[in-house]
């Protein structure tokens, strides 16, 4: 009887640990388009690249002063999706023009 009980809670192990797999294997492929895109030229110009690069270190800033939790995770937020606009714009491109 203790080795049925052994036998099905290293089956459930072992179903749980190929799960852990598969997610981590699906991040992973999530990750690379960015890697893949890294020489081609970027959409956004720099005008538009500038301005979301400004509206990110204004929210920055915003951060560093603090504020109510709140406040601090709706500009997180709103970082995050400025962040992700400036990464689909492939702005990266335009490095220290950005300043």
């Amino acid at each position: 009887m203790f080795q049925q009980t052994r036998y099905a809670h290293n089956t459930a192990l072992r179903g749980t640990l190929q799960q852990k797999l598969v997610a981590i294997a699906i991040a992973a492929l999530c990750t690379l388009p960015p890697f893949l895109a890294m020489g081609q030229e970027p959409n956004g110009d720099l005008q538009q690249c500038r301005s979301l690069q400004q509206k990110i270190e204004r929210l920055d800033a915003q951060r560093k002063k603090g504020g109510s939790a709140s406040q601090m995770d709706r500009w997180k937020r709103q970082r995050q999706g400025i962040k992700d606009e400036f990464n689909a714009l492939r702005c990266r491109h335009w490095g220290n023009q950005l300043r």
